[in-house]
């Protein structure tokens, strides 16, 4: 029974790589969470890098200069005044831009009652080329004193993209997490289906199922008295008196035989291929080929072969 346990022990790789894969998937996105939440935010013209995190004070706010199809989201560029008549480059999507359509709108009408600054936020990208050619052309227009050799100075290296939130990184985040995360529950889940199955073989095929076992060691198959059991690469136990029709079975690849099996299927309509081989010498080729005679031996009952007039009989039978 020891070693009829170690044939059918299931290997725990499965397991534990899907506890790492949950783990190190669920724990990357609680410390992103946890550092987005507990990052400093500093002013647009005191960062130094990309994809910082970001804000500026609006209190005057442009039509837009310039649009950019950014891996197939348009982006829309504005220009921005603080308080301290700092120009700055911000993206807003349509909800951003309403929550400072009151300010958009004193931009253009003097006469307008001047609203509340409003601090906005992102992150910082740098601003290409092609839009920085926008934005002073746009400038000039607005008879701002800049040229090509001062308007880094006027709008700074990066702009302001307001639609990089928190929010919106996390959920890019989830898009990569979730189904990995699913992944690990799916080896996980695929490996206590398989301790469950060894335990059920294991409560059935007792010290005197196996005192009378014969054992294929090639084919991976154990057929004892009463059951028929094939252990890897897939572990089924088969009553041998469910058994209506078996026969071999090839499975090639460009012509050529890659794989040899026994189809086997029983009355229940169930379907299984055992005894899979992969090589091909005179030493497999024995061992399969008693693997198919012992079962002729044993099922005198079932139909043997794939022939048209079993093929033709299961199928009437199934009708019933």
């Amino acid at each position: 029974m020891k070693e009829f346990k170690k044939l059918v022990k299931v290997k725990k790789i499965l397991l534990i790589l899907g506890i790492i894969i949950c783990f190190t998937s669920l724990g990357f996105y609680l410390l992103l969470n946890s550092y987005l939440k507990n990052e400093d935010v500093a002013y647009l013209n005191e960062v130094d890098k990309e994809y910082a995190a970001s804000d500026v004070e609006v209190t005057l706010l442009t039509d837009y200069f310039a649009t950019l199809n950014e891996s197939g989201e348009l982006k829309r560029f504005y220009l921005v005044f603080d308080s301290n008549d700092n120009i700055f480059v911000v993206v807003l999507d349509d909800n951003e831009f309403n929550n400072l359509k009151e300010i958009h709108e004193y931009t253009y009408n003097a006469d307008a009652e001047e609203p509340k600054s409003v601090i906005i936020e992102g992150r910082s990208k740098e601003i290409p080329a092609e839009i920085k050619n926008y934005a002073l052309d746009y400038l000039i227009e607005m008879d701002v004193d800049v040229n090509a050799s001062t308007i880094d100075e006027v709008i700074g290296k990066y702009y302001l993209d307001t639609t990089l939130t928190n929010d919106y990184i996390l959920n890019q985040a989830r898009i990569l997490v979730i189904p990995l995360f699913l992944v690990g529950i799916l080896f996980i889940l695929i490996n206590v289906i398989k301790i469950i199955r060894r335990r059920k073989v294991l409560k059935v095929i007792t010290d005197k199922e196996l005192n009378s076992s014969n054992h294929n060691t090639i084919c991976h198959t154990i057929i004892t008295k009463n059951y028929l059991i094939n252990y890897k690469p897939k572990l089924y136990i088969i009553k041998l008196d469910e058994i209506l029709w078996f026969y071999p079975y090839e499975a090639r690849v460009k012509k050529k035989v890659s794989e040899r099996s026994i189809f086997i299927l029983t009355k229940d309509n169930i379907k299984y291929n055992v005894g899979i081989v992969h090589k091909f010498n005179e030493e497999y080729e024995n061992a399969y080929g008693k693997l198919y005679q012992d079962l002729v031996s044993i099922l005198p009952d079932a139909l043997k072969g794939y022939t048209k007039e079993n093929k033709e009989q299961i199928s009437d039978e199934f009708k019933k």
